[in-house]
């Protein structure tokens, strides 16, 4: 008897050890600690189609990979590097009478870096290069114009020329749905397994103040690999967000995340899909992000 109330109260101790260990390792912070100069690769893909009464009526695809570089961690924030190279792109017409455009569009684009700090939260708080960036921004606006010019003898006014030199890659040209968003967007944030997190996500000018909702779904003590999920939805016509600025393509819009990340603050793998649906048709966009 008295060896089996000892085994008893020795099975108890461990238990209650167990579960003291545990309680401390089921929350998690994500932050970004990392060393000066640490490199990571990662590959990048954006696909968007559309779709009209059931029936895909556009489609594209691009994919890059981007060098990240940490430049300096010693001071409240850090400085980051990102180079952009190994452009290709995918649309649904290879025979649009400007593919061979966009093609050299974003071959022009190889090899432009961006330098910027975030805090130690990972919140972004601004360019460094921003000179550096316009001038190969310029440079690359200069060749589309004479690509235009010569190829398809098209007005060099054209907006298109503007839009491809300046927005084809720059991961901060979103509030709510980029390269860096989709990288950072659950930095800064302590979550608990298995519960419900709110965090704030920016919608831009079409909703204001929304919050996503966040779950760690899974963690791995072996790895130190952290599973999450997140959701936002919102409507636009319900929160009566629409008014005359708006066209009709706005109606419902969704953003879903799927990640994961190490316990340096690194992610491993990202999905981010972003609905817009009207009753007349939706937009669907999935950009991914893996590691190397």
């Amino acid at each position: 008897m008295q060896v089996t109330l000892l085994n008893f109260l020795f099975c108890l101790f461990l238990t209650m050890n167990h579960n003291q260990s545990l309680e401390p390792n089921s929350k998690v912070q994500v932050l970004p600690k990392w060393e000066k100069n640490e490199e990571k690769t990662y590959q990048f893909t954006n696909q968007s189609y559309e779709l009209l009464g059931g029936d895909t009526i556009s489609k594209n695809r691009v994919s890059y990979q981007v060098e990240m570089k940490v430049l300096d961690n010693s001071s409240n924030d850090l400085l980051l590097q990102w180079t952009y190279k190994n452009f290709v792109n995918e649309i649904s017409e290879p025979n649009h009478s400007f593919f061979d455009l966009i093609e050299e569009g974003f071959d022009l684009l190889d090899g432009i870096r961006f330098q910027f700090r975030i805090s130690k939260s990972g919140e972004y708080l601004g360019l460094k290069n921003e000179e550096e960036i316009t001038t190969f921004e310029a440079k690359v606006l200069e060749k589309v114009k004479e690509l235009i010019v010569n190829k398809y003898q098209v007005n060099t006014n054209s907006g298109m020329a503007f839009g491809m030199a300046k927005g084809a890659a720059n991961p901060f040209e979103s509030k709510d749905y980029g390269d860096f968003n989709t990288f950072f967007r659950l930095h800064g944030g302590t979550y608990d397994l298995n519960k419900e997190v709110e965090i704030p996500v920016s919608l831009g000018l079409l909703g204001k103040g929304e919050k996503m909702k966040v779950v760690l779904e899974e963690l791995n003590q072996t790895r130190q690999e952290f599973v999450f999920r997140s959701i936002c939805d919102f409507d636009f016509i319900g929160n009566n967000q629409q008014n005359d600025s708006l066209d009709d393509d706005f109606g419902k819009f969704s953003l879903i995340n799927e990640s994961k990340i190490n316990k340096l603050g690194w992610p491993i793998y990202s999905r981010e899909e972003r609905i817009t649906s009207s009753t007349q048709k939706t937009k669907v966009e999935v950009r991914t992000l893996e590691l190397l």
